[in-house]
């Protein structure tokens, strides 16, 4: 069965901090290519030859109706301005197949995911990544809008909603 968009959710963990965005209009999380890996030998006489190699982790966006008043829009601005070129954050999209929230992992805990706790009534898609850009839109007669990109690092998790 296909799921709706609306009632979809984001979250960050910055600095131990959990974050919900507030009124983001989408999200793409991009899409990861692996490498090619040339195996054709010199025998080959009409075409090459290759075997997957490691995944190019992809850029996400999320778009949103900036609120300077917004804890995660601020959050995200002082991300993508920190000094500390080793800064990630943990971010989690809850599906519209549930309302439930994710909460920070108690220290030794054995299910979380990046640092969160991800109830198993709803469908989640979480990631580790670093705010690459964020580029506030000002357009005559709207909304001030603004993208952040994010650039994801390793595999994102994808964590269907439990069925029982």
């Amino acid at each position: 069965m296909a799921i709706k968009a609306q009632g979809t959710d984001l979250w960050m963990i910055k600095d131990g901090v959990l974050y919900k965005a507030a009124c983001i209009t989408s999200f793409t999380p991009g899409d990861d290519t692996a490498d090619q890996l040339e195996t054709t030998c010199l025998a080959e006489r009409k075409s090459r030859t290759y075997d997957s190699g490691l995944a190019n982790p992809a850029q996400a966006s999320i778009a949103f109706n900036l609120d300077p008043s917004d804890p995660f829009h601020l959050a995200l601005w002082d991300a993508k301005n920190t000094d500390d070129v080793n800064s990630y954050q943990d971010y989690f999209v809850g599906f519209s197949d549930g309302t439930s929230e994710p909460t920070i992992a108690d220290s030794g805990s054995t299910t979380e995911i990046y640092g969160a706790e991800l109830p198993s009534d709803r469908t989640w898609y979480a990631f580790k990544g670093q705010v690459a850009g964020y580029a506030p839109d000002f357009q005559q007669n709207a909304l001030v809008t603004a993208t952040a990109t994010i650039t994801r690092s390793g595999a994102p998790t994808f964590i269907p909603k439990s069925s029982s």
